[in-house]
């Protein structure tokens, strides 16, 4: 099947568009890809524009597969600058596009597409759609045959299920985590030295074992704050997020206040002081500063 799709896309593309359309969408993509990362939004905007004309010059499978990257790197950049609205509906936008595709990677880029729209809700304080999103993401990649692909949806999950005080189903959940980490693991060539996991803070918590949780997510924020380049994959803040959570349920409120102070200073870096993900961090600082104020 993958093998009849490519041969497709390759006489779609000498056929109907071969050289130019193709050719002008990819150097457009790469350059937005570029302007995004160097947050140079005139120029994004412009290349955005630049291969959107070139994708609606080719057709049928090949037009819709590269409207849906198109469609989710529009929905990256009016995230980065805190447009929730308009990166949830290129989102949508993505799906639908990749769907008609029918490309062979097609479940597992849906799989990213919902991921994200969860982390658009999430950011936007809509847990119930959000969680919707991040199960949404799982399902995707369920018949794959590789459904660990989804452990990043589903530790999102257990995000929001953490949120919403729901212990049981987020110890589920990561117990689920748990399952897929190890058989990642299991694959990984490498080094003999164990790999330290992702996932364990996250089960402390759930667990209730505070203690734990705290030492554990202390020691991912404190590492990774100390990496000047540090990955856009790498979500800091919902390690600082965590750590906090942990020491407001062993009362220590002084703590977790001066854990949610770097959490706002560093979303207003990463972000924008007006981003969505900077006022939640707000939000959540001005919880745990009434707290503490009140245990004074």
């Amino acid at each position: 099947m993958s093998l009849w799709w490519l041969s497709l896309a390759v006489l779609s593309l000498t056929i109907v568009c071969w050289p130019t359309a193709r050719r002008r969408y990819c150097s457009h993509l790469g350059a937005a890809q570029r302007a995004i990362a160097a947050r140079s939004w005139a120029d994004f905007e412009r290349r955005v524009r630049g291969a959107r004309k070139a994708a609606l010059r080719m057709s049928g499978a090949m037009r819709e597969y590269a409207l849906g990257d198109l469609n989710l790197l529009e929905a990256q950049g009016a995230y980065f600058r805190g447009d929730l609205d308009r990166a949830g509906g290129r989102l949508s936008l993505a799906v639908e596009h990749i769907e008609r595709a029918g490309a062979p990677d097609r479940n597992v880029k849906i799989s990213m597409a919902r991921h994200f729209l969860g982390d658009v809700h999430l950011d936007g304080g809509n847990l119930e759609q959000a969680a919707e999103q991040y199960r949404a993401a799982v399902q995707s990649v369920a018949f794959t045959g590789e459904p660990e692909m989804a452990i990043f949806s589903l530790q999102r999950l257990s995000d929001v299920l953490l949120e919403k005080r729901d212990m049981t189903q987020a110890l589920d959940v990561i117990e689920q985590c748990v399952e897929y980490e190890q058989k990642i693991l299991a694959k990984t060539d490498g080094p003999t030295r164990p790999m330290i996991s992702m996932i364990q803070p996250d089960l402390a918590l759930a667990k209730r074992d505070y203690v734990t949780a705290e030492r554990l997510f202390r020691e991912k924020v404190e590492y990774w704050s100390k990496l000047e380049n540090r990955s856009e994959n790498i979500d800091l803040t919902r390690y600082q997020f965590h750590l906090a959570a942990a020491q407001q349920e062993m009362g220590r409120f002084q703590a977790a206040e001066e854990t949610l102070r770097k959490a706002c200073e560093l979303a207003t870096r990463d972000f924008g002081p007006q981003h969505p993900r900077t006022a939640r961090a707000r939000r959540k600082l001005s919880q745990i500063s009434n707290l503490s104020g009140a245990g004074r």
